[in-house]
């Protein structure tokens, strides 16, 4: 039987704890399931070198793996905050700020105290179950990346941006749809910046899974165990500045964890500062475009150079300063 619109709004807007799991112990879990990922590997591909993974990786630290207690109208409006204008171009990523609501019934509190999935979250289609996975495994993820930056920094402002939106920016590609390619690379930068500071970037890898573990379950098959080793790889395809000092959150979420509705977050140490721009002056918010991407126009003039050495070569001629004749009309 369907809720009344005052139930549902009733449930969307009672804090419920969701469970955090973040602890030496989870570091080891992962390392196994890693290891089992790495022979895998090796027994498809041939390949006996590992996979490059974030070092240094930690459980959260203090409050930070505490519960978190959040209404689920709130997880909501994290993961619609963080997939608005993801996708440019023709409304979509102004309508992917309301997808968020198809989940309005999916969750409450469940028999242990915590957040868990309803009925309703349980059976959704098999074609959308991916799909679910995915974006509550975001809205929950970053719901906890947010906490732990914000509870580190309270006075920055806390800013959660796609990863591909800002990877592809400037960036034309020849596919009917952008992306980053085969490359692996992290979800979300979470940004900590406040008025005249440098700002700090937070690389972030979110993910959530429907497997129902038991006891008898092995570590490396645990899918949780598995997405933070597979985010750990993602993770460390991105750096800023020198190498391994950008900090990390790798998020992944079991939606069917017998305790409720759990988070596995691991952390790698880091400062993720920006580099500090000018007032005024070259380098500044007020330089004019030729100024600033000054770079980028010698980059743009060298590829284009390029591709007319490549036309001369493949054509078989030889340069000319006169341009040559257009062709004649037909007709």
């Amino acid at each position: 039987m369907s809720a009344s619109v005052e139930e549902v709004l009733d449930r969307l807007s009672t804090k419920i704890s969701v469970r955090i799991n973040s602890t030496a112990a989870l570091v080891t879990d992962m390392d196994k399931a890693a290891a089992a990922i790495d022979r895998q590997r090796a027994r498809k591909q041939d390949e006996k070198e590992p996979s490059s993974r974030k070092p240094e990786l930690g459980p959260l630290r203090g409050a930070d793996r505490q519960d978190l207690v959040s209404t689920p109208w709130d997880l909501l409006s994290v993961f619609a905050r963080a997939t608005t204008l993801a996708r440019h171009g023709r409304g979509r990523g102004l309508a992917e700020h309301w997808q968020g609501l198809k989940y309005c019934q999916a969750m409450a509190a469940g028999p242990s105290g915590h957040l868990a999935l309803t009925d309703d979250g349980q059976s959704p289609e098999l074609s959308y179950r991916a799909m679910q996975a995915r974006e509550l495994g975001r809205a929950f993820g970053l719901a906890v990346a947010e906490r732990t930056v914000r509870n580190r920094f309270p006075d920055h402002m806390i800013s959660t941006l796609d990863a591909e939106a800002v990877l592809l920016a400037g960036f034309a590609r020849s596919g009917p749809r952008p992306s980053l390619g085969a490359r692996p690379r992290p979800d979300f930068f979470i940004e900590a910046w406040r008025l005249g500071g440098r700002s700090r970037v937070f690389v972030v890898t979110v993910t959530g899974n429907h497997q129902k573990a038991t006891k008898r379950t092995a570590k490396a098959d645990r899918s949780a165990f598995k997405q933070l080793a597979r985010g750990s790889e993602r993770a460390e395809h991105f750096h800023l500045a020198e190498w391994n000092t950008t900090p990390c959150l790798l998020m992944s979420t079991e939606l069917l964890a017998l305790d409720g509705i759990t988070v596995n977050a691991l952390r790698a140490p880091g400062e993720g500062l920006l580099p500090a721009r000018p007032a005024t002056g070259r380098g500044s918010a007020d330089a004019g475009l030729w100024e600033r991407n000054l770079a980028y126009a010698i980059i743009a003039l060298a590829r284009r150079r390029l591709n007319v050495l490549w036309a001369l070569i493949r054509g078989g001629r030889t340069f000319a300063t006169t341009p040559p004749p257009p062709p004649a009309a037909l007709g």
